[in-house]
């Protein structure tokens, strides 16, 4: 079931806090495997994409910002956020869905509910960064309708160091 979350940063932290540490360890390793950060580099971006994350979380909370979960058997199985960047364009930000709850459809639920909230919200276009190595959730993004871009130049990758392991993809609405 697919919730929108509201309220404050310290209640929807705690909520998504076990998606956000699985997908970090995740894909901190894949990053390590793939030679583009040492062990120690890693507990630095660790730190750093956290502060991010909680740096995102007003705009994801707010009238026109989302952050949307998804629940199976009581727990938070899946998320993903909205982030305005303008009065235009928004940001897909933590699309993460819990190992456990693969295979079910709740990613493709959470993009869809988030692009009809972008919709009915006024935005013209979505944007989001995704890793190179997450095939999946790229196909998961063109099939409903998300195009590959260039880098755009205020986005999380480019503070971070990883531009070059990264895929940009837009979507006009």
């Amino acid at each position: 079931m697919i919730e929108r979350v509201e309220g404050d940063v310290d209640g929807a932290e705690a909520q998504t806090a076990h998606l956000i540490d699985w997908y970090l360890d995740w894909a901190g390793g894949e990053q390590v495997a793939r030679g583009r950060f040492t062990a120690e580099q890693l507990t630095e971006a660790h730190t750093t994409v956290r502060a991010h994350v909680r740096a995102d979380l007003p705009g994801m909370l707010g009238p026109r910002g989302r952050l949307l979960i998804d629940r199976q058997n009581g727990k938070v199985s899946g998320m993903v956020g909205l982030k305005p960047v303008d009065v235009a364009t928004g940001e897909v930000k933590r699309m993460i869905v819990d190992p456990a709850y693969r295979g079910l459809g709740i990613a493709r639920a959470l993009i869809e509910r988030l692009i009809a909230d972008a919709r009915a919200d006024g935005y013209n276009l979505l944007r989001l960064e995704t890793a190179d190595f997450m095939t999946s959730a790229q196909a998961l993004y063109r099939s409903v309708g998300f195009r590959d871009v260039a880098m755009f130049d205020d986005g999380e990758a480019a503070k971070i160091g990883l531009v070059e392991s990264m895929r940009f993809l837009e979507l006009t609405l």
